[in-house]
């Protein structure tokens, strides 16, 4: 199972996006597709910022054991530590502390967390970890932790190694709101990876099995009467034991139709993170093949029976998986084109819902 990594969080609240024009670059219609679900702006427990944005403060993100807050009516608990093994978290979160500590209202306690992408450590002068990072204020209501308020963002932090360890150097953060600056603010971060690109997004989308890890570990830690967490009105019990790997390979698993065409794609699981793929395309015939998960992007390449390739990637959003070419032999499924498969159990829910996804502007 995929090492979890615990931290920091801040920023970017990235805007509910619609599809536009077609044939785009590769990868670019699955980010659209998981952005069209995502809140123009936070509500109630959530805040998002750009840089330069926040506000000059010092207030630490947690009381400090046995301190009280006169007249706030909050229950002292411990300050969240962070106390794993990762070589870089400490400083990522000594970072985020500077930068983000007193852009959000404080509460019983503020817990933060960084889910690390991808890093690039073959440079030890200038090592790169793209991440989602966030942080939430919480409130104790009898067994249950409720967000008063918090930050997120996405972003890639440069860090260095020094004789005290790791410090970071900078932190480029993406941009909010508006689709365009999203975009060109995540593509530009991620040097023109749509993969990447992708994989911050899917991140800041559904990361809730690692957030609930860490807020299993401080309430574990701290041996707190603590059951469940509220953010933005959904809650998640800490005793939930899905593992990361489990809940993607059964998302992919199974049988998935287009609601106006006889088009289908068919993936089952091998084991060890591999998966069969059969795509039946309306009027291209049938490809088959092989994938490979990687966090929560299936990635596939399948042959046609004139051995005619295409290479894809997928995301699974609800009930709807999305498959976006990334390479094609194919002048009828041009690289940038996707499509949009229902799950079969499904296709009887929503009749006028659109056979394919289009790529964003």
């Amino acid at each position: 199972m995929k090492k979890i990594m615990v931290m920091m969080l801040v920023a970017g609240t990235l805007a509910a996006m619609t599809a536009c024009s077609k044939s785009k670059d590769a990868g670019e219609t699955a980010t659209e597709a998981a952005l069209q679900k995502t809140e123009a702006s936070s509500q109630t427990t959530g805040k998002t910022e750009t840089a330069g944005q926040a506000e000059d403060k010092t207030e630490n993100l947690a009381l400090d054991a046995g301190k009280e807050q006169a007249n706030a009516g909050f229950v002292v608990l411990p300050a969240y530590k962070y106390s794993g093994d990762d070589i870089y978290m400490n400083a990522m979160l000594a970072k985020f502390m500077e930068e983000k500590g007193g852009v959000f209202t404080q509460a019983d306690v503020t817990i933060p967390d960084i889910v690390e992408v991808k890093i690039d450590n073959n440079d030890p002068q200038d090592i790169k970890v793209w991440n989602y990072a966030r942080a939430f204020s919480f409130k104790k209501e009898g067994t249950e932790l409720v967000a008063v308020d918090g930050v997120e963002v996405l972003g890639l932090m440069h860090m260095k190694e020094t004789i005290n360890g790791y410090e970071v150097i900078s932190w480029e953060k993406a941009a909010y709101g508006d689709r365009n600056k999203v975009m060109k603010s995540l593509k530009k971060i991620c040097d023109n990876d749509w993969n990447l690109v992708y994989d911050l997004v899917a991140a800041y989308r559904d990361s809730s099995l690692y957030h609930t890890a860490i807020m299993r570990m401080y309430v574990e830690e701290n041996k707190l009467d603590i059951d469940r967490y509220t953010i933005k009105g959904k809650t998640w019990y800490l005793n939930d034991i899905t593992t990361i790997e489990d809940e993607a390979e059964s998302g992919f698993e199974g049988t998935f139709v287009q609601k106006k065409d006889d088009s289908s794609l068919e993936i089952h699981s091998l084991g060890n993170g591999s998966f069969s793929v059969k795509m039946s395309l309306s009027g291209l015939g049938d490809f088959a093949g092989t994938g490979s998960l990687e966090g929560e992007v299936l990635s596939f390449k399948l042959l046609s029976g004139k051995k005619e390739s295409i290479s894809c990637a997928a995301i699974r959003e609800g009930d709807m998986v999305t498959v976006n070419v990334v390479q094609s032999d194919l002048d009828q499924l041009p690289e940038g084109s996707s499509f949009g498969f229902y799950s079969q159990t499904d296709t009887s829910t929503d009749s006028d819902a659109p056979a394919a996804i289009e790529a964003i502007e």
